[in-house]
């Protein structure tokens, strides 16, 4: 009697072969997690991170403080010259020997100020003079004056220039001399990073 139990026992290997063969050609349907996952990636693969940025250099910024100097020493004054990053933070500062002492303070402010508003300081200073007294509420190292140009290079602020130690409106011709001559270096290389600003 037990001589006949072997055959339902090879039905049942051969159906259960069979299932597994025919559920191999039968399409399933694909998790939602895997969905997400595909389309979480094709999102990250078409997602913009960053931007191409710019950045001064030391030997853009001593560019710029020889031509601010240069320009100075030609009109016969004495002035404080400070260039920052885009943050604001000083790359380099250059105080000729008969500036006044809070000259310095002054100019790094005025240069903060015209980095971190991204707008000449004179603009700032009309503001207030034409009753915009919210601006005074800003930190005390921001200089509200004249003086202070942003470097703008290929359409972005990458830094800023501020001079102290003469009239506003001659702070702001040293400024510009210096502004000018990291410009005109971006310009004539032809925004090539390799030549560095």
């Amino acid at each position: 009697m037990y001589h006949n139990r072997p055959f339902p026992i090879v039905i049942l290997v051969i159906l259960s072969v069979l299932q597994i063969v025919v559920s191999g050609f039968v399409p399933r349907t694909k998790s939602p997690i895997i969905i997400m996952s595909k389309l979480h990636q094709q999102h990250v693969d078409n997602a913009s991170f960053f931007t191409p940025t710019v950045s001064l250099t030391p030997d853009s910024v001593q560019r710029g403080i020889n031509a601010g100097l240069a320009c100075a020493k030609q009109k016969g004054w004495q002035v404080t010259i400070c260039i920052c990053d885009v943050g604001g933070t000083p790359w380099q500062v250059a105080r000729m020997p008969n500036a006044f002492a809070a000259s310095y303070d002054i100019a790094c402010g005025k240069a903060k100020s015209a980095a971190m508003f991204q707008k000449p300081t004179r603009a700032l200073e009309e503001s207030v003079n034409g009753g915009r007294m919210a601006l005074l509420s800003v930190p005390d190292d921001r200089v509200l004056m004249r003086g202070g140009l942003q470097i703008v290079v290929d359409g972005k602020t990458v830094g800023a220039v501020g001079v102290s130690g003469v009239q506003a409106n001659e702070d702001e011709e040293v400024a510009q001399a210096a502004v000018d001559s990291i410009v005109n270096l971006w310009e004539t290389t032809g925004g090539n990073v390799r030549s560095k600003l």
